[in-house]
């Protein structure tokens, strides 16, 4: 995974700390990092753009069994569960902007 520096939008939140649990908890420990990638899609540019630009009809579904909470308009944060042994407990967070279309 990539510790490249984050999105501006994305770095703001995470120094906000909209993405992490917040605890009084001295044991509790936070990491953040930013990550982009490429996907392949098998369908044509046009139907492939449609899709993705009307994500808030489908994201939510497809990202079960997840909890998904909606960050602005463009912004998700997917929880993947909560995770413990050994009197440790995690909750991994991941904060996901789909940005808008540069280009088609």
């Amino acid at each position: 995974m990539s510790t490249a520096s984050a999105h501006p939008s994305c770095k703001a939140e995470l120094d906000s700390g909209l993405l992490l649990r917040d605890s009084d908890d001295p044991r509790v420990r936070r990491y953040a990092s930013a990550f982009a990638d490429v996907m392949e899609m098998r369908a044509s540019s046009p139907v492939v753009s449609q899709y993705l630009d009307h994500h808030e009809g489908w994201f939510r579904r497809c990202a079960a069994p997840m909890s998904v909470e909606a960050l602005g308009t463009r912004g998700y944060a997917l929880t993947l569960g909560t995770f413990g042994n050994f009197g440790f407990e995690v909750e991994p967070t991941i904060g996901l902007e789909l940005l808008p279309q540069d280009q088609g």
